[in-house]
């Protein structure tokens, strides 16, 4: 009895030894208010550089609400607008022009999206940061495209996105 005592505790005191060596949990990187509203307000400037009066919305990994920036003369709906888009592609962890895109062929996506909060409209973009999404951002009021059909509302998030440093596509090679 003795002997199993004496290596029930040096299994014990392994065990502990182990679990002090290594975290238990992986804490992940988060966006925070500070780098959210200094994306908001570049996100919001951006557009305002070419003459754009737009809503901008910033959601934490779990789609969940950080900022929200309102220009003076920007589109009654698009305070809205930019909450549903920054929600959708912190949910979906993708920029909601690239959902709207791969789903083109299921015309059903955008009422399914719309009922639950959600929408498959450009100018959705996920906040990445070593390799993980940490966050989204969404912009409306900037109508149109670019010469190069690049969607206004998605540039100018993008722009907010790498004023604080971050990237807003996800590398496949390398994610976990």
């Amino acid at each position: 009895m003795k002997r199993s005592s004496t290596v029930l505790c040096f299994a014990m005191v392994a065990l502990i030894s182990a679990c002090q060596a290594r975290p238990l949990s992986h804490s992940p990187a988060t966006l925070g208010f500070e780098a959210a509203l200094q994306l908001a307000i570049s996100a919001r400037q951006a557009c305002a550089r070419q003459g754009f009066a737009v809503a901008v919305s910033v959601v934490d990994r779990q789609a969940q609400p950080l900022v929200l920036l309102v220009s003076d003369d920007a589109f009654g709906h698009s305070r809205q607008t930019s909450e549903r888009k920054a929600r959708t592609a912190a949910s979906r962890r993708a920029p909601t022009a690239a959902i709207a895109s791969a789903n083109d062929h299921e015309q059903s996506l955008s009422l399914a999206f719309h009922t639950i909060g959600l929408t498959t409209l450009s100018g959705g973009v996920p906040v990445v940061l070593d390799n993980q999404v940490i966050g989204a951002v969404g912009v409306a009021g900037a109508p149109g495209q670019n010469a190069l059909g690049q969607d206004f509302d998605s540039l100018c998030a993008e722009a907010g996105i790498k004023a604080i440093g971050a990237q807003w596509t996800v590398n496949a090679e390398t994610a976990q």
